[in-house]
Order: structure tokens, then sequence, then C-alpha cells
């Protein structure tokens, strides 16, 4: 078992290196987007009589389905928060994770640098944990520094409990994409086709949450975002999302390591489908064989950003 693991901490340290301005990134804007927003709502709304028409407007069935449920018994700038910026802000979170893991693990295997990793005396296991330790990092790292910093914005109801939860529960739905991810990378062959299944679960998950926040909240329940959305941080402060997450990503750890020890490196578990005997001529050129490696992800992310521009 040792033998499995051996390398892990130094070869994390290396990923720390290469992955460390992609990191700082990730962190400096999700935390800055984060934290404009309160003061920004402090100013336009600084009673509850201001908040009343945005609340009535929240109940909508089409805000319902773009924003999730709002819980607006005891109405403040932080339940406001929650409810227009959580949703949104775990999409980011979620995309960050999967495109840190489909990196570090097919990304280094299609451009062979896994042979090389592999040959220095590591672990047959330490990549995927190492990929999955940055993750985490990454995650943990948001999820502290929101907690520590929407306090200090001095807003009443910006409370240090539904800061830590509002910040626990970013860092978990991105680990828990990040696992999801970890799963597709066994199973394909490419970065591109990990990162474009991952972002279209993560959308499917989204739909599934917006259908069954109108219809049925049964539905909603299907979807990891249906049980963020139900953490009510600031008002509620509900943990038991937060808890379903962290159990599901253990239970995706576990699923990924087992297929990792059933495929062969440069492998997918799927089978792959075999190419044309010749190339169509719009792939010859060097802007074809780009389209062509990156099909996937383009037309995966076209289809989100149609979604999220016609909602």
């Amino acid at each position: 078992m040792h033998n499995l693991f051996n390398g892990v901490g130094k070869l994390t340290l290396f990923y720390l290196r290469t992955n460390k301005w992609k990191m700082i990134f990730w962190i400096i804007g999700i935390g800055a987007l984060t934290l404009i927003i309160p003061p920004t709502f402090y100013e336009m709304y600084p009673n509850k009589a201001d908040m009343q028409p945005i609340v009535e407007t929240s109940k909508n069935p089409a805000m319902e389905a773009m924003l999730g449920p709002g819980q607006f018994d005891q109405v403040s700038v932080g339940a406001l928060f929650t409810h227009e910026m959580m949703l949104f802000t775990s999409i980011l979170v979620a995309i960050m994770s999967i495109l840190l893991v489909s990196k570090n693990t097919r990304g280094d295997e299609s451009d062979g640098r896994i042979e090389m990793i592999r040959a220095l005396p590591i672990g047959r296991v330490s990549p995927l944990i190492s990929s999955i330790v940055i993750m985490i990092i990454v995650n943990l790292a948001i999820a502290v520094i929101l907690s520590i910093t929407l306090p200090l914005l001095n807003i009443d109801s910006i409370t240090w409990q539904g800061s830590i939860l509002y910040g626990v529960s970013l860092g978990s739905i991105g680990i828990l994409f990040g696992m999801i991810t970890a799963i597709f990378a066994q199973l394909t062959e490419t970065s591109s086709s990990v990162t474009g299944l991952s972002v279209t679960v993560l959308l499917l998950s989204y739909l599934v949450r917006a259908v069954g926040d109108v219809i049925n909240d049964g539905i909603s329940m299907i979807s990891p975002l249906g049980w963020l959305t139900r953490t009510f941080a600031y008002s509620d402060n509900n943990w038991w999302p937060v808890v379903v997450m962290i159990i599901t990503a253990i239970l995706f750890l576990v699923i990924a390591m087992t297929l990792y020890f059933r495929r062969d490196i440069e492998s997918g578990l799927l089978p792959s489908k075999p190419g044309n005997k010749y190339a169509h001529k719009i792939w010859l050129s060097p802007l074809g064989m780009q389209l062509k490696l990156y099909k996937v992800g383009i037309i995966s992310w076209a289809i989100g950003m149609f979604i999220f521009g016609a909602s």
C-alpha cells in the first residue's frame, strides 16, 4: 500500500509549482467577485422596505429557475447576496476544479509528461492523488478566504456562521465536481473529452435543478446544485447539503481510484471510436488540426454559453 502512494508529497509540490499562477488567479478572481457584491447590495438596499421589490421578483418561477429558491422569511443583505451569487459563483468554482483535474490527469498523459513522471520512484496511484490534492487545496483556499473576509465587510447580516457556511459550500461543490472529472479521466482518452463531459454534467445539473425548482423540489435533489441552493446561508444556515456533497465526493474518489487501477496509462476504459481511413481535407491544415483536437470542448462551451445566454 505504501508503494502505491510513494512520492505523493513531492509530486504534489511539483504540481503546485506548475499550477501556482492558475490557482492564484482563480482564487483572486473568485474572491474579488464575491467581496464586491455585499457592499453594493448594502448601498442599494439600506433597509428592508427597499428589499421588498427584489424579494417579490425573486419569487417569480423564471427567477427561481435561474437562481434557485430563496429564503426570505428574514430578508437581509446576506440573504439576498446568497440568493443572487451562490449558484453562479459555484459554477465558476466547479469549472475551475474541472480544468485543474483535467489538465493534471489526462493533460499530462496526452502530452507524454506522465511517462517521465512514472519513470521516477513514485507510486502507481500517486499522479492521480496529487492531482486531486491540488484541486482540494485551491478549493479549501477559496473556502477559508471567503469565510474570513466576508464578515470583515462589517455588514450586520453577513455573520461569521453564514460566511463559514457560504465559503465551505463553494469549496465542497468544487471538490465534488473535481471528483466527477477524475472519474471521466479514467473513462476517456483525451483531456478535451474529460473537460467536455464534465462541463456537460455541470450544465445538466443546472438544468435539472432549474426544472425541479419550478416543478418539484424532489427533482432538484437529484442535482448537486440543488443541494447547494438549500444551504440558505445567512438565514437558515443548513449544513446538511455540505455533508451530502462531501460524502458524495468521497464516494466518487473511491470510484475514480478503482477505475484508475483497471486501465492502462494513456488509454480509457470506454472504447474509442475508430477514425476514418482518410482525413477530410479541412482537418489537414494547422487550424483544422486544432479544431479537431478541441472540438468536444468547443461544442460543450458553445452549448453552455447558449443556455446561459438564453436564460
